[in-house]
């Protein structure tokens, strides 16, 4: 989840950059993340408890992306269970279970659409989805990406990673890394290779005006106590107070404490255990179990303070338990400590050699277009198909190869193709093609085909002649006849003169 409106309020320290940047350097990657933007292709066959891969192959495109590149990958997953995320966990698992419910009754409802969103919700990324990756992501690459199972959270991983030097940078979507102290983070890695970066410097030293919040001369403390106010995984927030309150606070009081004091007198909805909640989430964030790939040991984030280690003992229970042997690389990924046995072998190699088949080999297209556009003939085309293949075969294969242009010509059109049958009742094909070429010629002694689903030409009848004595001109006198007297004409017609005008001179 992350620091609830962290990211949005530091847009003017954000600059969108290129993975080429880091060519030739490590970037730790969250690999839990990119699961969570793959499932979301697949929420609906997972959901409903099938089995996809596309999630896999999601991550191996990022993958394959960051190796073009030349940047090394190193991939981070989330191990144990840790003991400050429990009520967090709790809650998540409640969620999903709704959605799932709700997922399903829309399933039966036939309402696909918000089925596959509430799919969407009720998914969760397994280890089992991890060890597939790893799987998958070695079959194909081998010792050029790098794997890690952190002890507890991914998050403190990847900051021990950064701040130690052996990370450039990280590629996460959730925004509580900066409360981890990341130095450079990479945020919504697209296909093209882009991405939106936030250095922790940045912020710290940005003027007023940059971002919506100003942290100018900040310590990391001040920092962690607003997200922590402000809500995470570690702490809910309290009623009323968002990231701009938060923010008022601490930049108004400073200390913990006084900022703790002064919330309570403002919010009477303050739990009375708040501030025992505050100061965990700030010692997690510091100093939570992480192991140390140089050492080889598990080790806290940061050296616990003093007072810390007086209220809280050497080893806090909420910061995750010491580890005997911490897990250093993709051998310990192929069981995380969630599951407490491995995956068969069988699924995953299966699994794993399928993401590889798609991801490296071009399969022939099938889907071409015409199997959507079949040639389309009319019935009396496919009559005269049907009857020129019979001739053909009758003939013989010389006259076949032959007489196949003159087939041809009779096949151009609708009109033609339908005197095949009279062609044939008159004595077929001849090899020279003359009896075509003659029906051809005189289409008029074609004999009508017997053929009632086939019928042959209709000739148009012709227009009778017109007699132009049967029309009656109105007010006119019967037709009179030839004269070259135009007063004759005019006698003819009586009293009416129209005559004189509508009459022409014969001569």
């Amino acid at each position: 989840m992350g620091v609830s409106g962290l990211l949005p309020m530091f847009r003017g320290s954000t600059q969108t950059v290129h993975v080429s940047r880091y060519a030739h350097e490590v970037v730790a990657v969250d690999g839990y993340a990119w699961l969570h933007r793959g499932v979301h292709a697949c929420a609906s066959e997972l959901g409903a408890g099938g089995a996809s891969d596309k999630h896999i192959e999601f991550c191996m495109g990022r993958v394959a992306l960051l190796l073009h590149y030349k940047v090394k990958p190193l991939l981070v997953f989330d191990g144990g269970a840790l003991p400050a995320k429990a009520a967090q966990e709790a809650s998540r698992r409640g969620k999903r279970e709704h959605a799932k419910a709700m997922a399903s009754q829309k399933a039966r409802e036939d309402s696909h659409e918000e089925a596959r969103k509430w799919y969407a919700k009720c998914v969760d990324v397994t280890p089992v989805m991890a060890k597939q990756l790893v799987d998958a992501c070695a079959a194909r690459w081998g010792d050029r990406v790098d794997f890690l199972v952190a002890p507890y959270e991914a998050d403190a991983q990847l900051a021990q990673l950064a701040r130690s030097g052996e990370a450039a940078a990280i590629v996460s979507e959730d925004s509580d890394n900066l409360a981890y102290g990341v130095p450079r983070v990479l945020f919504k890695l697209d296909a093209d290779g882009s991405a939106q970066q936030v250095v922790l410097a940045d912020l710290f030293a940005a003027g007023p005006g940059v971002n919506a919040l100003d942290v100018r001369g900040w310590t990391q403390d001040m920092f962690v106590t607003m997200c922590a106010l402000a809500g995470c995984d570690y702490v809910e927030a309290v009623k009323g107070v968002g990231i701009k309150n938060a923010h008022r606070l601490v930049a108004r009081y400073k200390d913990r404490k006084k900022v703790l004091r002064a919330l309570r007198y403002e919010c009477a909805a303050c739990p009375d255990d708040y501030e025992q909640r505050v100061d965990r989430a700030a010692l997690t964030f510091g100093h939570q179990m992480v192991y140390d790939r140089r050492r080889r040991a598990a080790v806290h984030l940061a050296p616990l303070p003093e007072a810390a280690a007086q209220t809280h003992g050497p080893w806090p229970d909420f910061l995750g338990a010491p580890l005997d042997a911490a897990p250093p690389r993709a051998s310990r990924a192929r069981a995380p400590p969630e599951t407490g046995a491995p995956l068969a072998a069988s699924d995953a190699r299966s699994l794993a050699q399928r993401s590889l088949a798609k991801a490296t080999e071009l399969l022939p297209q099938r889907n071409t277009m015409e199997s959507y556009l079949p040639a389309r003939r009319s019935p009396r085309r496919r009559a005269a198909a049907s009857a020129a293949a019979a001739a053909a075969a009758d003939a013989g294969a010389g006259a076949a190869a032959e007489d196949g242009r003159e087939v041809d010509a009779l096949l151009r059109g609708s009109a033609r193709a339908a005197r095949l049958p009279a062609l044939r009742a008159a004595g077929g094909f001849g090899r020279t093609g003359r009896p075509v070429a003659a029906a051809m010629r005189a289409p008029n002694r074609v004999a009508p085909s017997p053929d009632k689903e086939n019928p042959g030409p209709r000739k148009k009848p012709r227009a009778a002649p017109v007699d132009f004595n049967a029309f009656a001109f109105a007010g006119s006198a019967p037709p009179v006849a030839r004269d070259d007297d135009a007063d004759a004409r005019a006698r003819a017609a009586g009293a009416d003169g129209l005559w004189r005008l509508r009459e022409p001179r014969l001569r």
